[in-house]
């Protein structure tokens, strides 16, 4: 069996960016597709994963979709994200708009932001501009834990629920 993976990634300026607003990855046209929405870019780029692209990939792998994309409630690219705040530059200008188109072509939509006590004006913008009368999901692990936990905080096994807002 041959399996072609095709790699994307949409920046703000590619040779020296700041923003990442999309990451794709496809594997099988004829599966679905799901959008994960995560917190903040971190190294991932259009050829090279981090940890939580791998998860967020192999979930999917796992689970029976073609493809994979990754927005983020913020489009700048840093590594630490205890750095970031709610200002508006760090959302970036083509956010929303990378976020909507994203969950409009997917079949599921998963949020993997972290905990919904943190950033809790843009993810109530994120949920009522571009989510709302959506079904969305996050990930559940039986941690107790505040949902919805970043994938890579997750124990072995988790799985979907249907995402109900506590912001």
């Amino acid at each position: 069996m041959v399996v072609t993976m095709e790699f994307d990634a949409v920046f703000d300026d590619f040779e020296n960016p700041t923003f990442r607003y999309s990451l794709t990855r496809n594997w099988n046209k004829d599966l679905p597709k799901a959008t994960i929405i995560m917190l903040n870019p971190s190294i991932a780029n259009i050829l090279k994963n981090d940890l939580s692209i791998n998860r967020c990939l192999n979930f999917c792998i796992d689970h029976n979709y073609g493809a994979l994309e990754v927005v983020n409630l913020f489009a700048f690219i840093e590594t630490d994200s205890n750095k970031l705040s709610a200002k508006p530059e760090f959302i970036g200008a083509e956010n929303d708009n990378y976020i909507r188109m994203a969950t409009e072509s997917a079949e599921t939509i998963i949020v993997a932001w972290g905990s919904d006590k943190e950033y809790r004006t843009r993810k109530r913008h994120v949920w009522m501009q571009l989510l709302d009368e959506k079904k969305v999901y996050y990930f559940e692990d039986n941690s107790n834990r505040t949902p919805p936990v970043h994938i890579s905080r997750l124990a072995k096994g988790f799985y979907l629920k249907e995402y109900v807002p506590m912001f």
